[in-house]
Formats: C-alpha cells, structure tokens, sequence
C-alpha cells in the first residue's frame, strides 16, 4: 500500500510539474507582452530551474527583460549575460547586453558596443545605441559622429536625424543641469534641431520618411511654443482636453519607469524634485525631455531616463492621436 502511495505521489508529482512548465512558459510569454513585468519575471525565474529550460537563452533573455522593466538592474544585467554566453551567435542577446548595460550607467556598454560593432560593422542598431550612449555619458563629439555615419550610410532616413537632435537635447540638458542655460538659450538648441530636420527633410524630398520629418519638427515646434520661464508657468503646462466626444482622452500611462539613485546622490544625501518637460508623441514615444528644476548627483539624469521609457497610450483629439506636452515630477528621497 505505501508503495502504491510513493508511485501515485510521484507519478502525481510529474504530471503536475509538466504540466506547469507548459502552462508557465506561456503565461510568462503572456505577461511580458501585457508588460506584467512581475509576473512575467517570477515565471521565468521558475522556468530556468527547470531542466527543459535552464540553458534556454531565450528564457534568459525574456528574464532579463522583465527584470529590465522593473528597473532590476542587477538581476536583468546577471540574466542577460547568462543569455549572451549561452548563445555568443545570436546578435540580439548582446545588443540587449549593452543596452541594459548602457542603462545601469555602466561604462562597459561602449565596450561592449565596440565589440559588437568590430563583429557587426554595418549593424544600423548597434551604431545608434552607441551615439546614445557616448551621449549619455556626456561624449557628445563621438555621438554625432555615429550619428552622421548613420545619415552619410542613408541620407533619406529619419533615423540619423532624429538621432542629432536627441544628442542635442542631451547636451542641452547637460548645460541646464550645470546651471549654463536660460530660456532662450534652450530655444535655440530646438532650433538647431529643427534645421537638422529640415536638412534631412530636404535631402528626403519625396522619399517614405516624409511625413516622420514633418512629425518630429512638430514635436520641437511644440516644445519650443512651451518652453517655461518660471515655476508658475512650469504648473499651467499640463494640457486640457476639452471635448464632447467620448473616443478623445487625454495620454494614458500604462507604465512609469522607476528614476535609479545614485551612488553619489546617497554619499552626498542629496534629495529633492526634479522637474522636466517632455511631449508624449502620437507615435507612442515620449520626445523632447527637458529638465526645468534639478538637483544634481546624477539624479536628473536619470529622471531624464525614467521618463523616457515611459509606457503609454496617445492622447486622442478628434479621433486622432496627438502629440502633447506635459510636465513631470521625479521625486529623490533617502530613507
């Protein structure tokens, strides 16, 4: 009889586990896509004990991602490597690699990136991380230079150009935070970036990207026609949306990103808001973040960061999305 309990135990015990991997692999799959990060990092933390799947890089790099999303940074950073070791040949793994890399503020993203770019030369994605990077570092010369590699590779595409203006706003920031800046001098680093769009919008003439020129000068207009002067003003920029018709809202967060401490700001115990402007685009996008009120310690980076990544649904005038500008508040307390 106790044998019979051991065999039905154990048999019980496998169906049972088989069955959940199957059911869990999916769910997994299933929250990542809903962007139910904590789920979707439970599952697939369970899945790479099992033995189906523990060197599954794919698995690995799903965990990675949504550790990525809840801005897990050591344990996205422990599971992508794991991703990239198991498979060395699949590119994506280690452009993920870099990229969260690049997002914890590690240097070894550029060195990683150099890598994948010696491997890769040609590799569009690569190239455009890497101008992010060096600019996020503050490497604003050796970003342009990828960027312009990206447009002299392809004149007629956005991407290169858009690139130039998001190293431009970085570098805007960059004054702002060390206190170089004012209004006008902000306006005119937009400007600047609305002549390298209509550069690229000239050189595109009739080609696909048209329109995506004509989207992002609108996004600069926009920011320009916003720019605050005072506190007071920083308040009245949140857009109403009066409207009759059910269909319009207003933009709709599906995900608001957590702003890093740094290791400084909590040597240095600083804390504070730091304040930004930014457009949510039509396209699903935020553009254009611009700091207004900072602290410093590496904090207003990444609030800038934090709201980039942002996760929403457009705002709707009329039936249509539209871009809108907003304002956004990264609270630094140290407990």
């Amino acid at each position: 009889m106790k044998n019979l309990i051991l065999i039905t135990t154990i048999f019980l015990a496998f169906s049972i586990n088989a069955f959940s991997q199957t059911v869990t692999l999916e769910s997994a799959k299933a929250a990542f896509a809903a962007k139910n990060y904590e789920k979707a990092a439970d599952e697939f933390k369970t899945l790479t004990k099992e033995a189906e799947y523990k060197k599954d890089a794919a698995v690995w790099n799903y965990l990675a991602l949504s550790y990525r999303g809840l801005n897990n940074d050591s344990d996205a950073l422990e599971a992508i490597e794991r991703a990239a070791k198991l498979r060395p040949d699949v590119k994506n793994f280690q452009l993920n690699y870099a990229t969260i890399l690049a997002e914890a503020g590690s240097r070894d993203a550029l060195r990683k990136l150099d890598d994948i770019l010696e491997k890769y030369p040609d590799w569009t994605e690569a190239k455009y991380l890497r101008a992010k990077t060096y600019a996020s570092f503050g490497e604003f010369e050796d970003a342009k230079k990828d960027a312009q590699a990206l447009i002299d590779k392809d004149p007629k595409s956005v991407n290169g150009y858009v690139l130039i203006t998001e190293i431009l706003e970085n570098e805007m920031n960059a004054r702002i935070i060390r206190k170089r800046s004012s209004p006008e001098k902000e306006v005119r680093f937009l400007i600047q970036s609305m002549e390298v769009l209509n550069d690229g919008r000239t050189a595109c003439g009739d080609c696909k990207d048209r329109d995506l020129f004509d989207y992002y000068l609108n996004i600069r207009q926009l920011l320009i026609d916003n720019i605050p002067r005072s506190d007071k003003e920083i308040k009245a920029i949140r857009t109403s949306w009066p409207t009759n018709d059910p269909k319009d809202h207003p933009p709709q967060v599906i995900h608001s990103a957590w702003a890093r401490y740094t290791n400084t700001a909590r040597e240095r115990n600083i804390t504070g808001t730091v304040s930004m402007i930014f457009v949510y685009g039509a396209s699903g996008k935020v553009e254009g973040v611009i700091v207004r009120r900072y602290i410093g310690g590496g904090l207003d980076e990444n609030a800038i960061a934090a709201v980039r990544r942002t996760e929403f649904v457009p705002g709707v005038r009329n039936g249509k999305p539209v871009s809108s500008v907003d304002i956004s508040e990264r609270i630094f307390r140290l407990n």
